[in-house]
C-alpha cells in the first residue's frame, strides 16, 4: 500500500483566496447540515482588500490539498462570510464556506404535491429539479397522502421528506453544484485504518496514542475514531478486523497538521461490497410534521367532486395535477368530518384547513367568496343547474335554464312551464276556481273519471258517460 501523506499548512490552497500560510483549517460534516469549513490563514494586505470587495454570498471556491494518498478536493462550497483583520506584516483573513446544499436552503416556497402514488424520494426529485439532484439510498416508499411545502425551503423540504423514511440527508461536500443523499452515500472502497494509514497516525500522535492502537470508543451502536486519513461521510473502514461507515466527520488543524475525528457506524466482521448503501438503524430519525401549516387555512378551486369530497387547486399552485380527495365538512357533517348537504361545485372556491402538522388530516370546509361587494338589487343561487333568482320583479325559480320554471311576480302572476310532463297530484280535493278558466291545447283536451269523460279536439267534442244532459 502507498503511504499516506498527511494534510498540513504546506499542502492545502483554497482557490479563491491567495493565502500565503494556512494558519487553521477546521471542517464539520454530519446527518442534516450542509457541511461547514472555516479557513483562516495569512494574505497580503492589498491582496486581503481586494478579496472582501469581490466576495460575496454567490462566490464559489475549493480546498484542495497535494498530499499524497489523500482526496485532492476536501470541500467545495460557497462562501458565508470572509473578514479581515490587518496585522503589521500581514492580513489575517477568515473564510467560512457552507457545502453547495446551502443553495437549496436560500429561497422558501409554497406548493403542494397530490398523487398519492408518488415516493418521498419522488418528491425530493421534483422540489430541487433544476437546482440539484438527489440520489434515495434507502428503501423508498409511496407518500399515500397530500404533501404540502409552504414557507419552506427546498433543503428543509428534503430533509422533513426523508425523516418520513426514518433516514436523515447528506450532502456532498466535494460536489460543484448541490447533490445530496437520502441515507448514507454509498461507497466505492474500504480505507483500511489498521494498518499503512495508522502507522503514519501512530508515529506523528505518538503523544496522544500512547498504547499503539487506534482508540474505537464503541456502544452498541455507535463508534468514534482519530485519524489523518480523510474520508468523507458513507465511506467504509476497516480497523482491525472490523468495518464501519463513517456518519460524521470533525477535522481540525492541530500545529499545522489536519486531524479527523469520525463518527461510525459498526457494520460487523464481513466487508461490505463496493457501491453498497448503509443501513441507517444507527442514525434512526424520527418522522417530521409540517409545523408550517399546522392550524393555518388556505383557500383553493374545486376541480372534482364525489359524494362528499372535493378535489381542489390551491390559490399558490399554477397547475392541478394529482388524485388526493379532501373530505368536504357542512354545517350538516357527521363526525368524521364527512357530510351531503351544501356540496359545493367544479370552480367553485372553498377553504381548506390543516388542523395539525399532518397535511393527511387536512379537510375542505365552506366556500369562500371571491370578493365582498355590496348587496345587489338581484340576488341568484346557482349550483347544478338550478337558479333561484330574487328580482326587483319577482321570483324566477328554474331547472336547466327554461327547460322547467316556475315565475312569481305581482304584475303578471304565476307562470308554470314545463316542456315536458307537468303533474299535478292530491289524495285530497284540487281546486282550480278563478273568474275565468282558460284550457288551451295545440291537439286534445281530455277531462274525466273512470266512468266519463270530455274529449275536445280541433273538429269534435265526444261526450261519454251513463247520462249525458246538454243544454
Amino acid at each position: 500500500m502507498n503511504e499516506m501523506e498527511v494534510i498540513s499548512h504546506l499542502n492545502v490552497s483554497v482557490g479563491l483566496f491567495p493565502f500565503t500560510k494556512i494558519l487553521n483549517l477546521n471542517i464539520d460534516h454530519g446527518p442534516n447540515v450542509f457541511g461547514l469549513c472555516t479557513i483562516v490563514g495569512e494574505m497580503d494586505h492589498e491582496s486581503a482588500d481586494e478579496i472582501a470587495q469581490r466576495t460575496d454570498e454567490s462566490s464559489e471556491t475549493e480546498v484542495v490539498t497535494t498530499a499524497s494518498g489523500q482526496p485532492a478536493r476536501l470541500f467545495c462550497g460557497v462562501v458565508k462570510n470572509v473578514s479581515v483583520n490587518h496585522q503589521n506584516e500581514y492580513a489575517k483573513v477568515t473564510v467560512v464556506l457552507e457545502g453547495t446544499c446551502k443553495k437549496l436552503d436560500i429561497q422558501t416556497h409554497q406548493r403542494s404535491y397530490q398523487d398519492t402514488t408518488a415516493t418521498y424520494g419522488d418528491l425530493i426529485r421534483k422540489s430541487i429539479s433544476g437546482e440539484g439532484t438527489a440520489e434515495i439510498t434507502v428503501t423508498d416508499k409511496q407518500t399515500g397522502q397530500l404533501i404540502v411545502q409552504y414557507d419552506e425551503t427546498n433543503w428543509d423540504f428534503c430533509i422533513r421528506m426523508a425523516s418520513q423514511l426514518g433516514a436523515p440527508v447528506f450532502s456532498d461536500v466535494q460536489a460543484d453544484e448541490p447533490h445530496l443523499y437520502v441515507g448514507l452515500p454509498p461507497s466505492d472502497q474500504v480505507k483500511d485504518l489498521s494498518t499503512a494509514e495508522f502507522q503514519m497516525a501512530k508515529s506523528t500522535m505518538s503523544n496522544q496514542m500512547q498504547t499503539g492502537k487506534i482508540v474505537v470508543s464503541e456502544d452498541a451502536s455507535d463508534a468514534g475514531l482519530k485519524s489523518y486519513c480523510y474520508v468523507f461521510a458513507g465511506n467504509f473502514v476497516k480497523v482491525d478486523a472490523r468495518f464501519y461507515a463513517v456518519k460524521s466527520i470533525s477535522a481540525e488543524m492541530k500545529d499545522g497538521i489536519l486531524e479527523m475525528n469520525y463518527g461510525l457506524l459498526p457494520m460487523g466482521n464481513e466487508a461490505p461490497t463496493a457501491g453498497a448503501t448503509t443501513d441507517v438503524k444507527g442514525l434512526a430519525v424520527s418522522a417530521g410534521m409540517n409545523q408550517n401549516c399546522s392550524g393555518k387555512m388556505f383557500t383553493g378551486t374545486v376541480k372534482n367532486v364525489s359524494g362528499s369530497k372535493v378535489q381542489v387547486q390551491f390559490s399558490f399552485d399554477s397547475e392541478f395535477s394529482g388524485n388526493h380527495w379532501f373530505e368536504y365538512s357542512t354545517a350538516y357533517s357527521s363526525s368524521d368530518q364527512s357530510g351531503w348537504y351544501c356540496m359545493p361545485e367544479v370552480g367553485d372556491t372553498v377553504r381548506v384547513f390543516f388542523p395539525s402538522g399532518n397535511e393527511g388530516q387536512a379537510f375542505a370546509s365552506s366556500s369562500a367568496p371571491r370578493f365582498m361587494g355590496q348587496s345587489p338589487k338581484d340576488k341568484v343561487w346557482m349550483a347544478h343547474g338550478k337558479c333561484i333568482q330574487l328580482t326587483e320583479k319577482g321570483i324566477k325559480i328554474s331547472c336547466d335554464g327554461e327547460e322547467a320554471f316556475i315565475d312569481l311576480t305581482p304584475d303578471e302572476g304565476i307562470t308554470i312551464s314545463c316542456k315536458k310532463d307537468l303533474n299535478v297530484n292530491a289524495e285530497g280535493e284540487v281546486k282550480v276556481q278563478a273568474e275565468t278558466i282558460k284550457l288551451i291545447a295545440d291537439e286534445k283536451i281530455s277531462l274525466g273519471t273512470d266512468r266519463a269523460f270530455i274529449d275536445i279536439t280541433d273538429e269534435t267534442i265526444t261526450l261519454l258517460g251513463k247520462e249525458v244532459i246538454v243544454e
